[in-house]
């Protein structure tokens, strides 16, 4: 509905209601609010109606369309104190079944975010951030932390899929993955057999630590599948002027160093 249609709406419920009260209709303002919310239930059951998932808010607006109706024709009907009460259970069970809803309707919202938020921001296969995940965290550590950029690519990777087929490859880099994530630091995953682990430590003692412990827990997927791991590195604090970009880039240079050592060792 458009907002100068909804105006008209509003405003011809305006006028009805002036009008009713002018014609001095008994109980006018109980029987407006009958047309009011009847017109309301109305609307929406004609756009919602195929909706199961707002089923309990369509019973709810229709429970309160009933404790109005009674509210209006309760002077034309016996026994007004039993109809007071059931008035009140209609308004009560109305109220409480519209305001579950919308709680449904906020909660799938915010599920719904999370999925689109894990669908931009994750890698598929491997569960890790993805790279525009990685260049969010960096646009918020570089300018502030000190720390160190690993960047990771997986040797021979190509041989696993041509020897073994795609479904191992994807094992093998679901193994780096999680051999990365039980490493201190955020890991990311940002090409096809490409890893960054992001740690806060720029310590370069403990970064070699680092370097040594996965080129060493990456050996039984070597033994298995022949792969193995060229890493570089590039340390980043707020002294130093780096962007996310030039920051892999430096990173991403000493990885194809490390690479180019690691084909010659197999010539």
């Amino acid at each position: 509905m458009s907002k100068w249609r909804a105006l008209l709406w509003i405003i011809l419920l305006l006028v009805s209601s002036e009008y009713l009260h002018w014609l001095g209709v008994e109980s006018a303002h109980d029987l407006f609010g009958l047309i009011s919310t009847t017109f309301l239930i109305v609307l929406i059951w004609s756009r919602l109606g195929g909706e199961g998932n707002l089923r309990p808010f369509l019973i709810g607006i229709s429970c309160y369309w009933l404790a109005s109706l009674l509210d209006w024709s309760e002077v034309y009907l016996p026994y007004p104190k039993i109809i007071d009460e059931i008035e009140n259970v209609l308004y009560i069970t109305g109220f409480f079944l519209i305001g579950v809803s919308f709680l449904n309707v906020m909660l799938a919202q915010k599920k719904l975010q999370k999925q689109l938020y894990d669908q931009a921001y994750t890698d598929e296969l491997t569960k890790l951030g993805n790279r525009r995940a990685l260049f969010t965290s960096l646009e918020e550590k570089i300018s502030n932390k000190s720390g160190v950029v690993l960047y990771i690519d997986v040797n021979d990777f190509k041989v696993v899929n041509d020897q073994f087929g795609h479904e191992t490859g994807d094992l093998v880099l679901r193994e780096c993955a999680f051999l990365l994530q039980s490493s201190e630091g955020t890991a990311y995953r940002i090409g096809g057999d490409e890893f960054v682990l992001l740690k806060d430590n720029s310590d370069l003692a403990h970064v070699e630590g680092v370097l040594e412990n996965l080129h060493a827990r990456v050996k039984p997927l070597t033994a298995q599948y022949g792969i193995s791991l060229s890493i570089g590195t590039a340390f980043f604090s707020p002294s130093l002027s780096w962007t996310p970009d030039s920051l892999l880039t430096k990173a991403d240079s000493q990885m194809y160093q490390a690479k180019k050592k690691h084909r010659s060792s197999l010539r």
